[in-house]
C-alpha cells in the first residue's frame, strides 16, 4: 500500500490483485505467461526488443494477422492491415487514427495515413501495430 500512496498513477495495488487473482484462478504457470504477454504488448520495452518467449505469449493473447512476404515486399496498406486485423473499423478509421498520430508500427508513431509495411518493419518475423493505448495488433510474416 506504500507504493500505491507514494504514486497511485503507477497502479501497484491493482496489478498486485490482478496478478494474484489470476495466480488463483488459472495458475502460476498461466499468470506467468499473461504477465510476458502484456509486458511485451504494453510495457516499456519495445516489441522487437522483448524476448522471444514473451513475443510468442503476446501473439498469443493479442489478435494478429499473418502476411505473406510476397504481400509487403513491395508494401502493403497499413490501413488495410489495421482493418483486416480488427483494430480499424474501416480503411477512413485507420485513416483517420493515423492522420492524428494515435497510430504507431513497432515503436515509431505514424502520421502519413497512405503508410506501407514493408519487411524491413519486421523484426524476427513479426511486429506490432497499436493504436491509441488499448488496440493492438501483431503482424507476422510467413
Amino acid at each position: 500500500m506504500e507504493l500505491h500512496k507514494r504514486n497511485p498513477g503507477e497502479r501497484q495495488a491493482q496489478e498486485t490483485l490482478a496478478r494474484l487473482v489470476t495466480e488463483i484462478v488459472h495458475g502460476p504457470a498461466a499468470t506467468a505467461q499473461a504477465a510476458a504477454a502484456a509486458d511485451a504488448l504494453f510495457g516499456a520495452t519495445p516489441f522487437h526488443e522483448a524476448s522471444r518467449e514473451a513475443r510468442a505469449a503476446a501473439l498469443g493473447e493479442a489478435p494478429s494477422v499473418t502476411l505473406a512476404k510476397h504481400e509487403v515486399e513491395g508494401g502493403a496498406s497499413l490501413a488495410e492491415i489495421m482493418v483486416r486485423g480488427g483494430i480499424a473499423t474501416s480503411k477512413s478509421d485507420a485513416r483517420r487514427a493515423i492522420e492524428g498520430k494515435g497510430v504507431m508500427l513497432g515503436d515509431m508513431k505514424i502520421g502519413n495515413p497512405e503508410k506501407e509495411v514493408y519487411l524491413g518493419d519486421f523484426h524476427e518475423g513479426c511486429t506490432l501495430v497499436r493504436k491509441g493505448k488499448q488496440g493492438v495488433l501483431v503482424l507476422v510474416l510467413k
